[in-house]
């Protein structure tokens, strides 16, 4: 049995490459969104549905592929962890660029955990090994919409963004895994949280159901490719502290409400 709950929590400097790549994200951002505040005025009323705001619910299933990494001997120990559901909510705007164009920007929340393992005190006390997710997110996205069916008007999108990840490694009562336990110090078995902030690409398709111009609703599917876990561990370890990363391809489904201010 594998029980692993620690980590220093020591910030890591961001390499010269994904400074890089945070710089040139940054910078096509902004080139979308001159070309959005030159254009809205003229095209409001071009495309699918114009401008338009939305809020709604997601749920996501996150495949996460665990390493651990020794820089000094370049060696790799990867590490199984649970799949983990997380659910939340989203809301922002979408742009109409063009009549088959639209800049999509929003911020997500979501929140869940998983059961890693199950840990024997003795005397027939059990606690739960669990990891929880809080996931924070801004996640811009170009929107190419294809051919209207009625009211039904399908699209396809490609994106990225920046996200905080918020990982709290800890224990949970066995009968109610909701419920954290915190040992004694002396046990050495210490509740921590761990915290992140990492780029994402996103890519996916959905469709507008609109039965006015003004009011509607979409339905989302998108893939997620992300390293939202990162630290340094040092629980159980002879000898310095060791990087361990997590890897998370993630499925999840968006259901949005979407509506104007306008009148």
């Amino acid at each position: 049995m594998e029980v692993f709950c620690g980590g220093t929590g020591i910030p890591r400097k961001g390499s010269a490459g994904m400074k890089r790549i945070r710089a040139l994200a940054y910078a096509a951002f902004a080139v979308v969104l001159a070309a959005e505040a030159g254009h809205a005025s003229k095209n409001d009323d071009a495309g699918a549905n114009g401008s338009l705001y939305f809020a709604g619910a997601n749920g996501s299933l996150s495949l996460r592929k665990g390493a651990y990494e020794f820089p000094p001997a370049e060696l790799r120990e990867d590490t199984a962890r649970q799949n983990v559901l997380l659910f939340g909510f989203t809301a922002g705007k979408r742009y109409t660029l063009a009549r088959v164009l639209r800049l999509k920007i929003g911020a997500i929340f979501n929140y869940g955990g998983t059961v890693e393992d199950t840990l024997n005190l003795g005397n027939g006390n059990q606690v739960l090994v669990r990891h929880g997710f809080f996931h924070f997110g801004i996640d811009p996205e170009l929107q190419v919409i294809l051919p209207e069916n009625g009211n039904l008007t399908p699209f396809v999108f490609a994106g990225g963004g920046i996200n905080f990840m918020r990982l709290r490694n800890g224990f949970a009562d066995y009968d109610a895994p909701l419920e954290w336990v915190e040992f004694h110090k002396e046990s050495d078995l210490p509740t921590t949280t761990e915290r992140r902030w990492c780029p994402h690409a996103h890519g996916g398709a959905g469709f507008d159901i609109m039965p006015r111009r003004e009011v509607g609703i979409c339905i989302k599917y998108s893939f997620r490719f992300w390293k939202p876990v990162e630290y340094d561990a040092s629980r159980d370890l002879p000898l310095d502290d060791i990087t361990y990363r997590e890897l998370f391809l993630t499925h999840m489904l968006q259901f949005e409400i979407l509506f104007t201010f306008d009148q």
